[in-house]
Formats: C-alpha cells, sequence, structure tokens
C-alpha cells in the first residue's frame, strides 16, 4: 500500500543530524521542532509525540504549526492511540493549513496535510469496518482533497491505492460485482507502479462471488473478447472496456513472438497474468 509511517520533516536542517548545539543557531520554535525530530529518528515516539505537543501550546504563530500538528496526530496513530488521534485529524480537516506547503524532499512536493489526514481516517474507519464513514473520508481524500504529484508513477500508485480502498469498501458493503469493477483498470502491469495487491483482491472477491466455473467462463468470454483497433488492443472484462499496454510484448528480445499478430501475443501475455492463469 502506499501508507507509511512518517512525519513531516521542518525542512530547516535538509538530511543532517540535528544537535544541542544546533539550537542556538535557529530561532526557539525551528530548535524545538528539529529536536522533537530527532526523538522520532531515535524511535522514541512517546517523547516526541509529547514535545510536538508542547510545540502546539508553545509556537502557536509558528510557520512549523502544521506539520507539528500533522505529526502529533501520526504519532499517536503510530502509538495504537486512534481515539487520541481522530479528533486531532479531523481538525486538520476544517484548518486553514496550506497543502502545498513544500516538504523539502524529492519523494513528495506538497505536505498534503488534509489528503493524507483523510486518508489515515479512511483506512481507520476500514479496519473498523465502519462503512459509511471510510466512505466518506475515501471520497474526501479522492475527490476534496486530492493526491498531487509531479510523477506519474506516484500518481499511478495513489490511483492504485485509492480503487483498492473503494473496492474495500464495496466488498464490506455486501458489492463484490461493484468492488471488483472498481480494480478492473489495474488488473494489468501498467510499468509505472505495483499492482499485485489489486490482482490479489480480485482472486480474492472472484473465489468469494463465483464458482471456479464461472470464474473460467468469465475469463475465456473476455480472452474471446480482444480486438485491435488504430494500434490498441482492448477487450471487455465484466462488460467493462480495458486498454491493454502494448509494452508488454513490442519488447521480444528472444524474437518468440515475431511471427504472431498483434493480437494473439495480446492473448498470450492476458493468459499470463495471475488472475487468467488462476481461472484458465
Amino acid at each position: 500500500m502506499k501508507y507509511a509511517f512518517a512525519l513531516l520533516t521542518s525542512l530547516i536542517i535538509s538530511g543532517n543530524a540535528f544537535s544541542p548545539s544546533d539550537a542556538t543557531a535557529l530561532p526557539p520554535d525551528e530548535a524545538a521542532f528539529e529536536l522533537a525530530m530527532e526523538f522520532y529518528h531515535d524511535e522514541s515516539y512517546k517523547v516526541a509525540l509529547d514535545m510536538f505537543s508542547e510545540f502546539m501550546d508553545d509556537f502557536p504563530e509558528s510557520d512549523l504549526l502544521a506539520r507539528a500538528d500533522y505529526n502529533r496526530a501520526m504519532l499517536l496513530l503510530y502509538n495504537g492511540r486512534h481515539e487520541e488521534a481522530i479528533p486531532v485529524f479531523k481538525e486538520i480537516l476544517v484548518s486553514g493549513y496550506n497543502e502545498h506547503d513544500e516538504t523539502g524532499g524529492i519523494m513528495e512536493q506538497y505536505a498534503l496535510y488534509k489528503h493524507h489526514s483523510a486518508t489515515h481516517l479512511a483506512l481507520v474507519y476500514l479496519e473498523r469496518e465502519e462503512w459509511d464513514s471510510a466512505a466518506t473520508y475515501i471520497r474526501m481524500f479522492d475527490e476534496v482533497y486530492p493526491y498531487q504529484h509531479f510523477c506519474g508513477n506516484e500518481l499511478t500508485a495513489d490511483a492504485i491505492f485509492t480503487s483498492l480502498c473503494y473496492a474495500r469498501l464495496y466488498r464490506g458493503q455486501g458489492q463484490p460485482e461493484k468492488a471488483i469493477k472498481e480494480l478492473l483498470p489495474h488488473i494489468f502491469d501498467s510499468g509505472l507502479a505495483d499492482h499485485s495487491e489489486v490482482q490479489d483482491m480480485l482472486i480474492e472477491l472472484l473465489d468469494e462471488t463465483y464458482t471456479g466455473e464461472e470464474a473460467t467462463g468469465i475469463m475465456e468470454k473476455a480472452v474471446n473478447s480482444v480486438k485491435v483497433k488504430k494500434n490498441q488492443v482492448q477487450m471487455r472484462l465484466f462488460g467493462e472496456k480495458i486498454t491493454l499496454n502494448r509494452y508488454w510484448y513490442i519488447y521480444d528480445d528472444n524474437g518468440e513472438m515475431d511471427d504472431l499478430s498483434e493480437k494473439d501475443k495480446a492473448i498470450i501475455m492476458i493468459r499470463s497474468n495471475v488472475v487468467f492463469t488462476r481461472y484458465l
């Protein structure tokens, strides 16, 4: 999954270890923030949490307030204190924090306090099987405070993560066909992000929803629907049109498919997909 435990840095000391002597060279709020981060890096999470909480009281006008607030929520979540983390994330959602605060790293451009807060709330409620609340926050992180990034790989990873969240929601609501259709755009490898969780969940959903014979029939019907149109390979699965990525087979180093038509090459690759191989 896309989401892991991570705090937001201050941008003040980028990539360098902080020592007490650094404190004299920094304004008090920056020094306090960096010291809290140092305890976090030392895995002293309880101390770091206490320090970020104190920061909120001591420096209410600091430019680092939003980062400290978000980090406080993350540490509460990480320490299993979900009931305390939930209202902090919710307060962030109604705050005036700037989603486009810079992170100072190459992995993420923006802080996205509200997007990430809504995401973590959605994950908490999915885990609790509180479907109405999960639906609220999934739609919030997807539509109201969407993910933003410059890199196609990260955007694809986010799209996969979002589909997995919707699929978990629909599955929990007793709508397996809707969950399956949510995942279909990511059934095949795009070359940009890992989609193995999509395939795993699709197999689980198919096993739960259909007999082996029914699933085999669905997959055979999909393979038989493959068409080549204007240099695009398309197929229909569960009534949904899927366009296949040609990069799978246009680079055939062994030349084993040189004499095959584009349609036949595509069918070979479709049948090699783990979801199809399970039933065909």
